[in-house]
């Protein structure tokens, strides 16, 4: 029955509300238009609605409205479900009618032209009479309007509408929105009348029970559910379908109504699985299935059909693998052990459980009976044809007949390979996309099966040949003999003569898992063909079909053999019981000989004798020198060695040879030529790659090292040429042996001059163009006379440089250019060239960790040298980063000289501006910049660069700013002048008291204690003056200020920070000198002095002289 077969199309569509135009002439171009804005191009931003057009429908062609039954008392329904219920409500009920109508609201004939409309509306509303169909109506004009509400108002009374069931549609405006907004309407509507069906429906199922109405509480279960679904109400869908599916469970079933309830059962799975996966359950959709058919395995009906539950078993499991399939296309999630090819390979094997039933049970039925017993239709799906509406046979022998007919039919009409091998097909595609080569391989050899049954000899061998090979790769030797031995039996069958040679050559090999009964059987068959004689044929070849084959398969190898020409048979490149294998060496040098070995075996129980050996390579001028004509005699089971020598000559330099192919014969059978291909195949060493003579220019690193840190070392090559003649063309190459280490290649550079290329090799990179291999060129060398060239290599960090250098020149050899090639690695170590070390000091020189902004502060760079070379230092600078400001250093250290151990430093004054800094931050960590210190090796004109980072240091702000102005020394007994200046760095009035204290050292003039305001941005200055009354290095007299807040009080949170400020601000000494005693000619005016030029004054101790007494 095709209903068991396949499912309908009314079931596998998906539901959508009916939406039903009237009054659409599709002959017009305008109404054409829109309904094909309608019905074109719905994508999943629109409402899922299915429109037909009903226009000319009359009342008389919607199905009559059944009459209402009072109760379900005595009710006796003839089947589960209706074939023409789901076609009725999804193709000719419509949930809302929508009638359109040309009328524009200035037109002079509007009274006339909606009499005529509400006429349509009510013989539509008529035809309509007692169901819940919305009516709405569509008014197209030329450009869309609106009308007064006197002429709307007017129009709905005509037609006794609503005014919201009332749309204007401008037929020339941009359709597409006016649609859309039409279609969320038409949706809501279509939501409210299927929510009407729903509610009757359940109202009429509320009066059912299991004892009595177990049918129609199946047959309104799944009326719920589909409602549902036209809803779009899923959930509640697959609920209704769930309870449907379990009353069939619960009912009472037997050999006559199983089919019935076994094929809505089916088709109420089919929606849950559906809906699962639709839902995003797929794990429960999978249950259902796998618990669907555990439910139904055992129901299996008349014993006579039992061929059909295999084909219902078959469709089901074919159902959910094609739903599987749809649900992974829209991004359903599958895994390698849970995919739709699992399910098609088990409906595959349905299919063929199928087929063996049928052969079994319908062989003897060869006539149908008369008169049909399948001519009448059925009402409900599942139903017999011979007894429609009943669900138990009243006349034995009219079912007797039925079950005869469907007997005859399957056996007659059914094909039931085509069914497996599609089935497979899909399987075998699925296994590929999720990577299941054993899976796939498995379903492979039961296509081959399937091909082999259906007579098919020569498309089961294509597939068997392709899985036995897949076999052999995984190392599944025992299936790989199973799968040719069933390939032999398509050969022998199909006259391959070709093929079957290479299956014998195959089968009989060592490797082989056949037994030794069949290896002694396809041998002999083997030197039967080679002795252009018929094979026997295979032993398992017994079955109907084909034992027909055998027969005439024999006929036509005696045919074949007799009037058979020179044939060229390709033996197995693994697995062959006369076997030749070569080896070549995997690398030789330009003028060195290549020593070929040909292995040659032979594992049959028979003598053979090779003749007319020959090799082809891919390399002109090879294939002469390996040709062998005399015969080579090979015992059974046995192998020998064939050695050839081959030249090589210049024009093969870094060639790689490799062997295309052997080709031999074996004596007596002459019309075989035996050929091995091994063109692409990696199992042998048939690959030789010819190299360059040995070189005999000798290779010096003549450089200086150890490399520096930093430095462009110049890696000096010594060539010296010992050969007899003219080295020409020499290239030297060089390039980092670990540069596939990016903490080598990244730190390295190798160039084959001092510096880096104006245009990096990548975007954003620095390394030059050579960094790969560099190389450098001579053209010529005379003999036993030597060059130099240079390579230049900048590490940036520690570690040994491993440099590969590799020589290649042309000399003459007998006339003609030879090239020679040489290759060293040279070990550089790298060794660091400076210490660096920074520190910072205030204004008193005194070392500090932090700064002040505004107040300027010393950074001082301090380098040793820790090369082993002498270096010379050419120069320095510093880039500070902002805000940091900076001024010319100290000194220049241009010049220096460097040996090990030395140190150098340099100042650079410095200051943060208080103004750069972020306002809103008491303290704030900058980066000082960097120190760039230039150098070269004392004989050496390459300068190099060495960029030494500075740590951050933390600037603080400050309220207070304090400087002080003093002279460089003082003179005893003479006054110098003391100037303080105070500065308010804040946005408030700040007050301090400064006092200072006594001094035994000097006297002072001035204010000794002073109570200062100091406003804003302002600065306070205080002056003293300062008389010296000893001389030395005195301690000055210390100044202490206070800050007061308000009031006058002390600020105890600002007086240490006062101090610090004083402690790094003012001086504690001042270096006081004594008085000249002035000469006759040299003035006494202190005033007048001035110092030009510098002068170092020692700090040397004071001595006291006594004085010398007078004698008496």
């Amino acid at each position: 029955m095709i209903e068991l077969d396949e499912f309908p199309h009314e079931i596998l569509r998906t539901p959508q509300p009916l939406i039903g135009f009237y009054g659409l002439d599709l002959n017009q171009a305008s109404n054409r238009k829109v309904w094909d804005v309608f019905t074109s191009n719905r994508g999943l931003d629109r409402h899922s609605l299915h429109f037909v057009n009903i226009s000319g429908t009359s009342g008389s062609d919607f199905p009559p409205i059944k009459p209402k039954k009072a109760n379900y008392e005595w009710y006796v329904p003839k089947g589960l479900l209706k074939k023409n219920w789901i076609n009725k409500h999804q193709n000719v009920i419509s949930s809302v009618v929508v009638l359109f109508f040309e009328l524009n609201w200035q037109d002079p004939e509007i009274k006339e032209k909606s009499r005529i409309c509400g006429e349509k509306v009510e013989q539509m509303r008529t035809a309509l009479q007692g169901r819940g169909t919305k009516i709405s109506v569509v008014l197209m004009q030329e450009e869309s309007s609106r009308g007064e509400n006197d002429s709307v108002t007017s129009f709905c009374a005509h037609c006794e509408i609503s005014p919201r069931s009332l749309f204007v549609m401008g037929v020339k405006d941009q359709l597409l929105p006016s649609v859309i907004r039409l279609e969320a309407v038409l949706h809501e509507l279509s939501q409210n009348y299927y929510h009407l069906e729903i509610k009757n429906v359940r109202g009429h199922k509320d009066g059912l029970n299991k004892a009595s109405h177990m049918v129609l509480l199946i047959r309104h279960m799944f009326k719920l559910g589909y409602l549902n679904e036209m809803k779009n109400d899923l959930h509640s869908a697959q609920k209704a379908y769930q309870t449907a599916y379990a009353l069939i469970l619960e009912s009472k079933l037997n050999d006559f109504n199983v089919v019935e309830y076994k094929t809505v059962a089916g088709y109420i799975n089919y929606k849950i699985c559906r809906l699962g996966f639709k839902l995003n359950l797929p794990r429960d959709a999978i249950a259902q299935f796998r618990k669907h058919l555990d439910n139904f395995k055992s129901k299996t009906g008349v014993p006579e059909l039992g061929w059909e539950h295999s084909a219902w078993q078959s469709a089901q499991a074919a159902m959910f693998a094609n739903l599987f399939l749809d649900a992974h296309r829209n991004g359903q999630l599958a895994i390698q052990t849970q995919h739709p090819g699992i399910y098609f390979q088990l409906a595959a094997d349905y299919a063929v459980s199928r087929r063996k039933l049928a052969e079994e049970q319908c062989n003897q039925f060869t006539s149908y009976p008369e008169p049909d017993p399948l001519l009448d239709y059925t009402e409900f799906y599942g139903q017999r044809p011979w007894r429609p509406g009943k669900i138990e046979p009243v006349d034995m022998q009219r079912e007797k007949e039925g079950i005869e007919a469907l007997q005859y039919i399957e056996r007659t009409k059914t094909k039931h390979s085509q069914l497996i091998l599609k089935l497979q097909e899909a399987a075998v595609q699925q296994f590929l996309a999720f990577n299941s080569p054993r899976m796939k391989n498995q379903v492979q050899v039961q296509m081959a099966e399937e091909l082999m049954i259906d007579q098919k000899y020569e498309d089961a061998l294509k597939v068997l040949l392709e899985c036995a090979e897949g076999y052999r790769n995984e190392g599944w030797l025992y299936l790989c003999t199973a799968t040719l031995l069933k390939a032999i039996k398509c050969a022998f069958l199909t006259i391959n003569l070709e093929t079957y040679i290479q299956l014998c050559l195959d089968l009989t090999s060592v490797e082989s898992e056949c037994s030794l009964t069949d290896k002694l059987r396809i041998e002999q068959n083997l030197f039967l063909v080679m002795d252009l004689k018929p094979p026997l044929p295979e032993p398992s070849l017994t079955g109907k079909s084909e034992r027909a084959s055998v027969g005439q398969a024999a006929k036509l190898w005696k045919d074949k053999l007799e009037s058979i020409g020179e044939i060229c048979v390709t033996i197995p490149m693994v697995n062959s019981s006369i076997n030749i294998i070569p080896n070549l060496p995997q690398s030789s040098k330009i003028g060195d000989s290549i020593n070929l070995t040909l292995d040659v075996r032979n594992s049959t129980n028979n003598h053979v004798v090779v003749c007319s050996l020959s090799c082809k390579f891919n390399l002109t001028g090879f294939d002469e020198q390996c040709t062998i004509s005399e015969p080579k005699s090979v015992d059974a089971n046995s192998q020998i060695q064939v050695s050839l020598k081959l030249d090589t000559k210049s024009k093969h330099y870094g060639e790689l040879l490799c062997v295309k192919s052997i080709r031999f014969k074996l004596e007596n059978f002459d019309k075989i030529l035996f050929t091995k291909e091994l063109e692409g195949t990696k199992l042998y060493n048939i690959g030789c790659k010819l190299g360059p003579r040995d070189s005999n220019i000798e290779v010096e690193c003549v450089g200086e090292p150890v490399v520096l840190i930093g430095e462009w070392f110049n890696f000096k090559l010594k060539l010296e040429n010992k050969e007899e003649s003219t080295a020409k063309d020499i290239e030297v190459f060089c390039w980092l042996r670990d540069g596939g280490d990016p903490l080598i290649s990244d730190t390295t550079y190798l160039s084959t001059f001092p510096g880096f290329p104006a245009s990096p090799t990548t975007p954003g990179g620095s390394q030059p163009l050579e960094t790969m291999k560099s190389s450098v060129k001579l053209s010529s060398l005379p003999s036993n006379e030597t060059d130099h060239i240079s390579f230049f290599i900048r590490p940036s960090t520690l570690g040994m440089r491993a440099i590969s250098c590799e020589l290649r020149y042309t000399i003459e050899l007998d006339g003609e250019p030879c090239v020679c090639s040489c290759c060293k690695v040279f070990q550089l170590e790298v060794s660091p060239p400076f210490s660096f070390n920074f520190s910072l000091l205030n204004q008193l020189l005194e070392e500090t960790k932090q700064v002040v902004a505004d107040e300027s502060f010393l950074i001082v760079c301090e380098v040793s040298c820790i090369s082993p070379h002498t270096l010379v230092v050419t120069g320095s600078r510093m880039d500070c980063r902002a805000p940091l400001k900076i001024e010319n250093p100290t000194h220049s250290l241009e010049g220096s000289e460097l040996c090990d151990n030395f140190k150098l430093e340099q100042g650079f004054p410095a200051l943060v501006p208080d103004k750069d800094l972020f306002l809103q931050l008491e303290s704030e960590t900058i980066n000082l910049g960097r120190f760039y210190l230039f150098w070269r090796r004392k004989f050496s004109d390459i300068v190099n660069e060495t960029v030494f980072d500075l740590q951050s240091v933390k600037v603080s702000r400050s309220f207070l700013a304090l400087k002080f102005t003093l002279p460089s020394f003082g003179i005893l007994r003479t006054p110098a002048e003391v100037l303080y200046m105070l500065e308010n760095k804040t946005g408030e009035v700040q007050e301090y008291s400064l006092t200072m204290d006594p001094s035994d050292s000097f006297m002072f003039s001035g204010p000794k204690q002073l109570r200062v305001k100091i406003f804003p941005k302002d600065i306070c200055k205080v002056r003293c003056l300062l008389y010296p009354l000893i001389t030395g290095n005195l301690f000055l007299p210390k100044l202490r200020i206070v800050p007061l807040g308000s009031g006058g009080v002390i600020s105890l949170d600002r007086c240490g920070i006062v101090d610090e400020i004083i402690s790094r601000t003012l001086p504690l000494q001042l270096l006081v000198l004594p008085l000249d005693k002035p000469s006759e000619n040299q003035s006494n005016n202190v005033r007048n002095f001035e110092l030009k030029e510098p002068t170092v004054i020692p700090n040397l101790p004071f001595v006291v002289h006594g004085k010398k007494t007078a004698k008496a």
